[in-house]
């Protein structure tokens, strides 16, 4: 059965992100369950070989100006094209033709869209599942303020297709409960979880990180969200060490997650660290795998303000280290059992210093870690999926 993964995003080899992610490790999982996936995504005429999935990249030849100028298909590139001069609906409707022709090149039997944005207009004669990854917070920073309720509204009218769609998923109970209710339709909640096979718990030596705290002991911290401080909270972390270092607490901060799209936010984070004088403290580093980066901290923080699941804090636990999250609601719902897991106030600078001196002398028990290992093994995600899959065909 061949399955048709699409993503509006581009993916490459030392891709970024949740969603991307997301997508290759679900691929790996089907094709070990009998599967045929195949991933396609935004990209000039590129076929990759990704953990030993195909990933197809497609762009119509309307898009291909932007592409190039802009250099990758982010945030940037949606914008430019399916928001700013536009309605809602008309981008939509844009959107929505964009993805079927990039997705019509192929044969499938099941297509699986990754956000509700790009399936409203979406048309198929084969079964379509949708999982949506991003929440109401995201989405108004890409469409504008209000969008989901104008989404929830677009949805009722009758050429809007997301309520007729096979099933809508999204990766927490918490917001399936609420666009279930937002949007009147059935959405399901199925947690993603970590991959045993890519996440496992060989320690691997990282010495780009390893070579400042070798000498001076310092307690490694790492923040390995997309550098995005307005939602991923980099101003609370820097301030935060401000904190820690005033209290003569001897520590190091790693920010991962830098990106094309993102790289122009570095210089204005270390303009802050030397403002405060902790330039020394603070590092911006780049992982293609981010393996290497969680092997070599101490506490891994998430001060995120909100969040739609929390790949990275899944990780991060599986691997049995002390993690520091802000106490929102997906946050709580994957890691409230879990003694490794300390939250603190969400926005609380001081709060979060404290739990990293907290989280810092904590012992993290094997049978914790394979606790929370045994509960969010991603195969048990696949196999959801498979069973979704398989049923839009029989019925």
């Amino acid at each position: 059965m061949r399955i048709c993964l699409h993503t509006f995003w581009d993916i490459t080899h030392d891709f970024i992100g949740g969603t991307e992610r997301f997508l290759v490790e679900l691929a790996t999982e089907l094709q070990a369950l009998g599967f045929e996936p195949f991933i396609v995504c935004s990209g000039n005429d590129t076929r990759l070989t990704i953990q030993g999935v195909p990933v197809f990249g497609v762009l119509p030849d309307k898009y291909l100006q932007s592409f190039h100028s802009l250099g990758e298909a982010k945030a940037a590139f949606l914008k430019e094209n399916f928001v700013e001069g536009k309605s809602i609906e008309s981008g939509l409707h844009e959107l929505g033709a964009y993805v079927q022709e990039q997705v019509g090149k192929f044969d499938a039997d099941v297509i699986h869209l990754n956000s509700f944005a790009s399936s409203l207009y979406f048309e198929s004669n084969v079964p379509v599942v949708v999982t949506n990854h991003e929440n109401q917070q995201e989405s108004d920073r890409l469409w504008g303020a209000g969008f989901f309720n104008r989404l929830a509204s677009m949805n009722k009218e009758s050429e809007a297709n997301l309520a007729s769609h096979a099933a809508r998923v999204v990766p927490t109970r918490f917001y399936a409960k609420q666009y279930s209710s937002l949007f009147d339709a059935d959405v399901l909640g199925i947690n993603q979880g970590i991959s045993l096979t890519t996440f496992n718990t060989q320690i691997v030596s990282n010495p780009m990180m390893e070579s400042k705290s070798s000498d001076t002991k310092a307690i490694r911290v790492l923040l390995p969200s997309r550098l995005d401080p307005d939602q991923k909270g980099h101003d609370l972390a820097i301030t935060a060490c401000k904190i820690l270092s005033d209290e003569q607490f001897n520590s190091e901060f790693v920010f991962s997650g830098i990106r094309q799209d993102n790289r122009h936010l570095v210089s204005d984070l270390r303009n802050l660290c030397k403002e405060l004088g902790i330039a020394e403290k603070v590092s911006f580093q780049r992982f293609a795998d981010i393996n290497r980066a969680f092997h070599a901290a101490d506490v891994v923080i998430s001060p995120e303000r909100y969040c739609s699941y929390g790949l990275s804090i899944s990780e991060s636990l599986s691997l049995g280290i002390p993690t520091v999250l802000s106490d929102i609601p997906t946050y709580k719902e994957i890691a409230s059992e879990f003694s490794h897991a300390f939250f603190f106030e969400s926005d609380d600078a001081v709060d979060l210093a404290e739990k990293i001196k907290e989280a810092a002398r904590y012992c993290v028990s094997s049978a914790e870690k394979i606790r929370f290992r045994t509960r969010y093994d991603f195969r048990e995600c696949a196999k959801r999926y498979g069973d979704l899959y398989l049923s839009c065909v029989s019925d």
